[in-house]
Formats: structure tokens, sequence, C-alpha cells
């Protein structure tokens, strides 16, 4: 199993439906004023079933963080957590 962990913030957080995340050109409100399409996750997860991999999203808040040198943090911070494991 393999986790990302992007940060977003709590008013991005409030937008965003991870039921919906993987569905062809969704955008939350507050990203439809940024580039993109809506298409990469959509891409993502069908690149994954292709190699019999699952997707899947989820808001977790209070995450503890971690950069490439290992420095952990933990905040208040909401978190985009996607996760890929086998099918």
């Amino acid at each position: 199993m393999i986790e990302f962990a992007n940060p977003i913030s709590v008013s991005a957080a409030a937008d965003i439906d991870p039921n919906q995340l993987f569905d062809r050109f969704y955008q939350a409100d507050h990203a439809r004023s940024s580039k993109g399409s809506g298409l990469g996750l959509a891409v993502a997860q069908s690149l994954a079933q292709a190699m019999r991999l699952r997707l899947t999203a989820r808001l977790e808040c209070g995450s503890v963080l971690s950069d490439s040198n290992d420095n952990s943090a933990s905040s208040n911070a909401t978190s985009l957590i996607i996760t890929i494991m086998p099918a």
C-alpha cells in the first residue's frame, strides 16, 4: 500500500467530495479558478485499474506531515490522502 498526502486548507476541504474525486472533469468549487481540467485523478484511476490496482481518497484532519528530510510536524492541517493498493 502506498499513500500520498497533499496538505490543503480547511476551506478547500469543505468543498471536496472524496466520492467524486475520481470522476472525469470533477473540480471542487475552490479549484475552478485555477488551471486544470479535472482529468488527473480519473486518468490515474484508469491506469491503476489496468494494472489491477485500486485508488481511494479520504480527507484527514490533524495529520502528521513529513517532508523529504523526515521532518515531521503535527498540526490541525487537513490533508487529502490518496491510497494505492492491490485490487
